[in-house]
């Protein structure tokens, strides 16, 4: 992508944090558009631009010149406001991230889940519908549970609960496997979905494969705390979960199997995780 201009959209995003380097460090002009001021590490980055998120100043800020690449890092229902702008400046492929929950909550009874992957849905068929219509390339990457200690809304949650509690309550059967996904790895799907000549949607998962309680384990270990489980059976747990702060589905989900393929992105563009559950968590 050396020498283009590319939009990003939710530019102070969780993957957008490393997202944006990249973008710059390939020579590529980046137009960042938040509702957050430009972060102090951008100060000096010439080829980072950061712009608002208010849709009648995005033309303004794009200076009307053409803008082929995009990439929405928003939770993907909100994309559709912003599709006519993206085609007043010429967009030929988006890269766009959804979420692996909307499969993995698609039976799920509870109304809040249900409400999410009818979301989940409802902002993938739109973005493809256009796209068709206006005959716009486009990438859907549905990444499991990401992390990035200390920012995400996932696991930092957790591990924000070990340190202060010293404990986490999980229920007897927490064995369900998970694959969490570092936001650095996403960004790094982002940058080469963006070569796809493919539009179809893809799953992004970490590189291990792990139980619950096991990926409880390793947050422990990361936050420098030795393990410290308070099982009980999952009935109980459910009536409890108010008290930690917990969905009851979330309590449910603790025993199900949420694992995905890596196949169809490392066949389509060699996507690689790297980044496994280890380390220091600040």
């Amino acid at each position: 992508m050396t020498g283009r201009r590319v939009g990003v959209i939710g530019a102070n995003s969780l993957v957008g944090d490393f997202l944006l380097p990249f973008l710059a460090e390939s020579e590529t002009e980046v137009l960042a558009f938040s509702r957050n001021n430009l972060p102090a590490k951008y100060e000096d980055v010439s080829d980072i631009r950061w712009c608002g998120s208010d849709q009648k100043t995005i033309l303004v800020d794009s200076g009307n010149l053409p803008v082929e690449s995009w990439f929405s890092l928003l939770p993907i229902w909100g994309l559709k406001g912003y599709l006519p702008i993206m085609k007043s400046l010429g967009v030929k492929k988006i890269i766009a991230l959804s979420s692996s929950s909307i499969t993995s909550r698609e039976d799920s009874p509870d109304p809040y889940d249900q409400d999410i992957v009818k979301k989940l849905a409802d902002g993938e068929n739109e973005l493809m519908r256009w796209a068709e219509d206006n005959e716009v390339g486009f990438t859907i990457l549905r990444p499991t549970m990401i992390f990035s200690p200390g920012r995400d809304r996932n696991l930092s949650r957790i591990a924000d609960f070990i340190k202060k509690f010293r404990f986490f309550p999980l229920c007897n059967d927490a064995n369900g496997l998970r694959q969490p996904v570092h936001a650095h790895d996403v960004a790094i799907a982002c940058q080469q979905a963006i070569s796809s000549p493919k539009n179809k949607c893809y799953y992004i998962c970490g590189p291990e494969t792990m139980t619950y309680k096991s990926m409880i384990e390793r947050i422990f270990i990361a936050c420098d705390i030795k393990p410290r489980l308070i099982k009980m059976p999952t009935w109980l747990f459910t009536s409890l979960s108010f008290v930690f702060h917990v969905r009851a589905s979330m309590v449910a989900r603790m025993a199900d199997d949420l694992i995905f393929s890596n196949d169809w992105a490392a066949r389509d563009f060699s996507y690689r995780p790297r980044h496994t559950l280890s380390g220091k968590w600040e």
